[in-house]
């Protein structure tokens, strides 16, 4: 995808779901957060990349930090209350004119950069560069040219933290689980009580292990195993209208008499009338757990005309289509050694997409 287009896609996301667009420590979470929930994940997200660098001996001069790829400054905010002054940097206009809305403090400052370079900055500017599941949504030629950029921004004794998806991780066949697993109490905690057809919009839930068993997260993926929160739209009479249209995979293995709160995303059917948004969990490639008897979670949902006649509102016409892409790890650490870095630790992400296999690296200067 070229820049451009992905500052349009980035652009028309942030108009339209600025918060429930960024990729966050609420793993499993998606759609609308309020900015209290989203500066609160980004202040969890910094204090445990610090303390990991700590953890590796590092010390990070507390100057002038970039946080590349800030959407509504999550993690700009955190650097500042870290940091004499941050940058952040975004393709997406709506996004920065969120931060800027939003911003809690005078040390942050938020420029929108559409090139595939930083020459908005000089040479050795940066103390701290941090970007978190930025570079995996550009092509491979932009996504190494900024790395390198990276390099020539940030200031001898500098430390740079990026990631990048290495390869797509191998998925194994699904492995029936014993009968007694699949066993689950699912209780609604919000949704709207009507919608527009065709509508998008979110529902909240606790998702609690009733089962004598420990089920998998999605970490679990290269086994094969992959829970997920899914939804079928019935009639008013409980026939199928829709058998699924959202997933959220549990974020960790949940163990029995283990809860977790999930968001997920659904779209109402496009037919007027009364319909059950009927809540589920489904094993990948293997069944529902309410093909096995277990329990579900139904709420009414009036389907009615949206508020302009014919159409939905702009951001219910809108269809994302932004890829990943990845780039792998000898290609990366050439482009470090080129641009002059100094590798210091690589390790397997533990905040990547589950289809992917991504590393953090830790570059000097």
């Amino acid at each position: 995808m070229e820049l451009r287009e992905l500052q349009r896609e980035w652009d028309a996301l942030g108009a339209t779901d600025p918060f429930g667009s960024i990729a966050t420590d609420l793993a499993g979470f998606c759609g609308q957060r309020s900015p209290d929930e989203m500066f609160a994940s980004g202040e969890r997200e910094i204090s445990a990349i610090l303390e990991t660098l700590r953890a590796l001996g590092l010390g990070v001069n507390a100057g002038i930090a970039l946080d590349f790829g800030c959407g509504a400054g999550r993690l700009t905010q955190a650097l500042g209350r870290r940091f004499q002054s941050v940058y952040g940097v975004d393709i997406a206009p709506s996004m920065i004119d969120q931060a800027k809305r939003l911003g809690r403090s005078e040390r942050c400052h938020y420029m929108m950069n559409s090139r595939d370079d930083l020459r908005i900055f000089p040479p050795d500017f940066f103390d701290f560069i941090y970007t978190n599941r930025v570079l995996q949504y550009l092509e491979p030629r932009h996504s190494t040219k900024y790395i390198a950029e990276f390099l020539r921004v940030l200031r001898p004794g500098g430390v740079l933290v990026f990631d990048v998806p290495d390869r797509v991780r191998p998925r194994g066949a699904a492995v029936r689980m014993e009968p007694a697993a699949y066993n689950a109490q699912i209780q609604f905690l919000s949704a709207p009580a009507e919608a527009g057809p065709g509508q998008s919009f979110d529902v909240r839930a606790i998702v609690r292990n009733a089962s004598p068993v420990r089920w998998p997260g999605k970490q679990r993926l290269a086994e094969g195993n992959l829970i997920q929160l899914g939804n079928h739209w019935l009639d008013a009479a409980g026939k199928g209208e829709t058998r699924d249209d959202g997933r959220t995979a549990l974020p960790h293995d949940l163990d029995p008499g283990a809860e977790v709160q999930l968001i997920l995303r659904v779209r109402a059917p496009q037919r007027l009338d009364s319909f059950l948004l009927e809540l589920d969990l489904v094993h990948e490639q293997m069944l529902w757990f309410s093909d096995v008897g277990s329990g579900t979670a139904r709420q009414n949902i009036l389907v009615k005309p949206a508020a302009t006649p014919g159409s939905l509102p702009a951001d219910e016409n809108k269809s994302f289509h932004i890829g990943s892409y990845n780039v792998p790890r000898s290609e990366v650490e050439q482009v470090i050694s080129i641009a002059g870095g100094r590798l210091l630790h690589v390790s397997e992400s533990t905040d990547s997409d589950p289809d992917w296999i991504s590393y953090l690296y830790v570059v000097a200067k």
